[in-house]
């Protein structure tokens, strides 16, 4: 049993992906909302869907991620997430 992706080349791809995804995110936060709330749907998924027995595979993980977990962060990323605290709001003015 290895750790090792079955395909390098493969893994690489995906890798850049989601630095290339990870990155697109990050750049265009202030474009979206500071809270985005997760769908009752996605919350039953990610709450009572059992956990694999078997690997699923790496775009399979990272697909569900990106449709489960990624759209609905705590929005501490966000440019004006605590905006209206005093101890932030030198960052804005």
């Amino acid at each position: 049993m290895s750790f090792d992706p079955v395909d390098w080349g493969e893994f690489r791809a995906l890798a850049h992906r989601m630095v290339d995804d990870m990155l697109d995110h990050l750049s265009t936060l202030n474009e979206q909302p500071a809270w985005r709330p997760m769908p009752a749907d996605v919350r039953r998924i990610l709450s009572t869907e059992p956990l694999p027995r078997a690997g699923q595979g790496d775009a399979d993980v990272y697909e569900d991620f990106v449709a489960n977990v990624m759209p609905y962060t705590n929005g501490n990323l966000h440019p004006r997430f605590g905006a209206g605290s005093r101890a932030t709001a030198h960052r804005w003015a």
